[in-house]
């Protein structure tokens, strides 16, 4: 059913910050930046040959957060060859945002199996054997754009099994790959995530794809203080690499013996600090997989 949509709503603004990037740079920014704004895009003015970055804020002080948190980062684009010019922060009417970034998104195959798509687009000529996972982009992190969140659907892919596999996601986000794993059959499921905004839409999500009651256990928790009497057969971690190793023995006790870990939101420059942290004796590296800016593992616990 469609909203309704009163005067004084059509009259708020949203605020959109634009990053030009020099040196044709604009596609490495954008996956290192992305993390900082789900509604980051990639505009290419075709006239001027000029890649620009434009992030989509519903308030003014979420827009200059983005833009204090790139420039913080600006040491780290560098190191990559990256390198940006000024941010510019302008309002526009929220209506014209709310349909603004429909455009740059579409249909992906994810894998043989796996596709995505929002859904106001039809995904045509389906097979039998295609999983479709409908996600709408929000302001919680995945939805099947970035590679991270596309290594973690095939990495959940590759390690589902005929028998029974339960499944734990740290750090949920968008609930993505929750309804990958009970669509691809893993069951019981849990998952996490710090921030409660991101619980209440893996919770829209996950009903949207009709499997929100195969998820046992859905709640907000910081990894670093959440324990659990079970134990999974695959847990997944696609965060940041500095929570991911400082949180090693936590995550690695909701993991069975046997059980498969996989761990993505890691960059290119912090490989070697995953495999050393997750080496023998306690893991043994089964999958990797990279893009040449980003990374993910799969390892088995010993």
């Amino acid at each position: 059913m469609k909203k309704n949509v009163s005067v004084s709503e059509k009259n708020e603004k949203s605020y959109i910050c634009r990053l030009e990037t020099l040196e044709g740079s604009a596609e490495a920014a954008w996956e290192i930046l992305i993390p900082l704004c789900e509604h980051l895009t990639l505009l290419n003015d075709f006239e001027s040959g000029q890649k620009s970055l434009i992030g989509y804020f519903e308030s003014r002080k979420n827009a200059q957060s983005f833009a204090d948190a790139v420039s913080e980062q600006r040491s780290i684009l560098e190191t990559h060859g990256i390198r940006i010019g000024p941010l510019k922060i302008k309002s526009i009417r929220r209506e014209d945002w709310s349909e603004a970034w429909k455009k740059y998104f579409k249909v992906m195959k994810i894998s043989s199996r796996l596709i995505v798509k929002p859904e106001w687009l039809e995904y045509k000529n389906r097979k039998e054997n295609d999983i479709v996972i409908e996600i709408n982009p929000g302001m919680s992190f995945g939805t099947g754009k970035h590679p991270t969140t596309q290594f973690c659907l095939k990495l959940i892919e590759k390690s589902r099994k005929k028998q029974t596999q339960s499944c734990a996601d740290i750090g949920c986000g968008s609930g993505i790959l929750l309804i990958a794993a009970a669509k691809l059959g893993y069951h019981p499921l849990l998952g996490i995530d710090n921030d409660a905004e991101a619980i209440e839409t893996s919770k829209e999500n996950l009903a949207r794809n009709d499997v929100l009651d195969r998820v046992g256990f859905l709640k907000t928790a910081n990894i670093a203080d959440f324990s659990s009497k079970s134990k999974f057969d695959l847990v997944v971690a696609n965060i940041l690499s500095t929570p991911i190793i400082e949180n090693k023995e936590r995550i690695s006790s909701l993991l069975k013996t046997g059980g498969t870990l996989i761990l993505s939101g890691i960059m290119a420059s912090e490989e070697k600090k995953i495999r050393d942290s997750f080496g023998a004796p306690d893991f043994v590296e089964d999958k990797f997989l990279s893009d040449g800016n980003w990374v993910a593992f799969s390892f088995v616990k010993t």
